[in-house]
């Protein structure tokens, strides 16, 4: 990281700095939580589950797809609820 002054303006400015280095130290260790429960970003979720990155950005855009929460604007998807979509997209055959 490179050191460097960093001049604020207003008080969102220091509270924006602060969130995205607090998601970056998170990010990096894989640990973003909410209520106890492990979130995905959409490249775990892409990972995991083999839904593209650019998928959940057009299901999100179109106001589709699986449920997501901002943590200090990072779109971060519960693996519980990703699942859930999953699963009611689900066809039995007959």
């Amino acid at each position: 990281m490179e050191d460097r002054p960093i001049t604020l303006t207003t008080p969102d400015d220091l509270e924006r700095i602060v969130m995205k280095a607090m998601c970056s130290v998170l990010e990096s260790h894989g640990f973003f939580k909410y209520n106890g429960k492990r979130l995905l970003s959409g490249r775990e979720v892409e990972k995991e589950y083999g839904i593209a990155k650019r998928t959940l950005e057009h299901w999100r855009a179109e106001g589709s797809g699986p449920e997501y929460t901002t943590v200090g604007g990072r779109i971060m998807y519960e693996r519980s609820r990703l699942e859930k979509f999953i699963a009611a997209g689900r066809v039995r055959p007959v």
